[in-house]
């Protein structure tokens, strides 16, 4: 058995049966017709920062470790790049501002690998992966019909929407990602509404400036991972329609939305549940952040059903008090 406690940010103890290093493509196929044969239980582990463990875990836990970073295609207006899935986030934007490319900067700072990005559709500060990523380079094992193969996922198969995509959704396959391929503008985007929310004035902006201030922000908001376990949002910003808003606005002041085509509004949940009087609650080793109240945090020492059963009694409040469902954007495992 091996301890996954260094392997989650929430830091919660839980332990798999093994932990298997798989570098190349190759590696991959070679083990998921392995586990296909034998039936083997395998839980794809990026960052652990998108997910709660509480229990153990009957069977193998995969690390994919390819690195590698590739320019695929360079046209006057745009950089396509292939990634490595093992490649980590942030570095990966990083690289991208080093170059003085737009469209991953607003998403600098999220924790995590290249490989989580088409699977979770990562997002922050209004933009998404979904913005940027061309296709998704997987290993497919369909429980449909027999084998293993190599799949191309564009951009349209991957179908992403708010905090989700195609890979996390399939209930007759599913998909290891070894790679993806993002597309880069060399110019900055017209439309630049997200840089003024942050404070930055057109005439400065670049995008390692951008990345700057994303990452000043974020440190004022979030608990150092070396300090506090948590990981991130724990709740999805919920959808509502303008009819439950309209009815919200008549003893409620200054609910902050926006708006989601025609119908729906999208709901900070991190407001919800201020609101709702959870900001910095705390019950033994688990609590609420004082700073963020859409973060739940680990003080050391706590067990992922802890945490677990706060989030469904903060759902269930808010539930009651304003008949809104709030769905976790962390996998619980």
């Amino acid at each position: 058995m091996i301890s996954l406690k260094p392997y989650n940010t929430f830091g919660v103890e839980a332990f798999a049966e093994r932990m298997l290093e798989l570098a190349t493509v190759e590696d991959i196929v070679d083990y998921c017709k392995l586990a296909e044969s034998s039936r083997r239980k395998f839980f794809v582990l990026g960052g652990g920062s998108n997910l709660l463990f509480v229990r153990d875990f009957n069977g193998d836990i995969l690390r994919i470790t390819n690195r590698d970073i590739e320019v695929v295609k360079i046209e006057d207006d745009y950089v396509d790049v292939w990634v490595g899935a093992g490649f980590i986030w942030d570095e990966f934007v990083a690289w991208t501002t080093e170059h003085e490319l737009w469209g991953a900067e607003l998403l600098s700072g999220i924790p995590g690998t290249v490989g989580a990005a088409p699977v979770q559709n990562i997002g922050a500060y209004g933009a998404e992966a979904a913005d940027i990523v061309v296709r998704a380079d997987t290993v497919c094992l369909g429980w449909w019909h027999e084998g293993v193969f190599l799949q191309k996922l564009s951009n349209s198969k991957l179908s992403f929407s708010y905090r989700t995509s195609y890979i996390k959704e399939a209930s007759h396959e599913r998909y290891i990602v070894y790679g993806v391929v993002f597309r880069l503008s060399r110019h900055i985007p017209k439309d630049r509404s997200n840089f003024v929310r942050l404070g930055l004035i057109d005439a400065d902006i670049t995008p390692e400036l951008v990345r700057n201030k994303v990452l000043e922000v974020r440190a004022s908001k979030l608990p150092p991972l070396s300090e506090l376990g948590s990981a991130g949002s724990f709740f999805k910003n919920p959808m509502v329609d303008y009819l439950n808003l309209h009815r919200w606005q008549t003893y409620i002041e200054d609910i902050p939305f926006y708006p989601q085509g025609a119908d729906l509004v999208k709901v900070p949940a991190g407001w919800i549940i201020e609101h709702c009087g959870w900001k910095g609650y705390r019950e033994g080793q688990v609590g609420v952040y004082p700073k963020h109240s859409l973060i739940l945090v680990n003080y050391g020492g706590a067990t992922g059903l802890e945490i677990l059963d706060l989030s469904l009694r903060i759902a269930e409040d808010v539930r009651k008090k304003l008949g809104v469902r709030l769905k976790p954007e962390v996998e619980v495992v």
